[in-house]
């Protein structure tokens, strides 16, 4: 299950970069062909359109997936003390995360084959480092990151709807295990 549920975190991470490029290329899934004799004529830009509604559900949705599949995570505890230093960290994931927009929006319209090269160099890049647990879809959803210190001086990143504004706040809450250094708080 943890292996599952780190791929879907990357998808979800990632999925924004292939959201934007289909949108920007006015790509539509519901563009079919034979819909058109059976619907009338005004209705065929609408239906088409839906597409795009869709395409900017699809990082919404993997979210959500994400964050429901997290209660089969293995749990743990913040204990009182633990954390000696807190970082609130969601500004220093955002301009690595803005590249996601720049490569999709250089990317020719209508190329799915350089597309999908693209999108497979930047998931194979993301997986193999730590900043894939960042997705900053979980805002929208009311999640922050923190970068907490502990007392044996181990780096962790927690994930968390709560504000912590003291290191001392961080005690004593239920997270989920995402790996041996990620936590989420739900």
């Amino acid at each position: 299950m943890d292996k599952l549920f780190k791929i879907l975190l990357n998808i979800s991470s990632t999925s924004l970069l292939l959201s934007i490029y289909f949108i920007k290329s006015q790509y539509y899934i519901l563009d079919l062909t034979w819909f058109y004799r059976v619907i009338s004529n005004h209705w065929i830009e609408p239906i088409s359109k839906l597409s795009l509604l869709f395409y900017f559900l699809i990082p919404f949705i993997a979210t959500a997936t994400v964050l429901w599949l997290s209660k089969y995570l293995g749990k743990d505890e913040f204990k009182q003390g633990e954390v000696k230093e807190l970082e609130y960290v969601n500004d220093n994931f955002l301009p690595s995360y803005l590249g996601y927009f720049f490569v999709a929006l250089s990317i020719p319209d209508n190329n799915l084959f350089l597309l999908f090269v693209m999108y497979g160099i930047i998931f194979l890049l993301v997986s193999c480092s730590k900043s894939f647990y960042f997705n900053p879809v979980f805002f929208l959803f009311g999640y922050r990151f923190y970068q907490a210190k502990t007392e044996s001086g181990l780096l962790l990143v927690l994930i968390s709807k709560q504000e912590f504004r003291t290191p001392q706040s961080v005690s004593s809450i239920a997270v989920y295990r995402i790996n041996n250094f990620t936590f989420l708080e739900k």
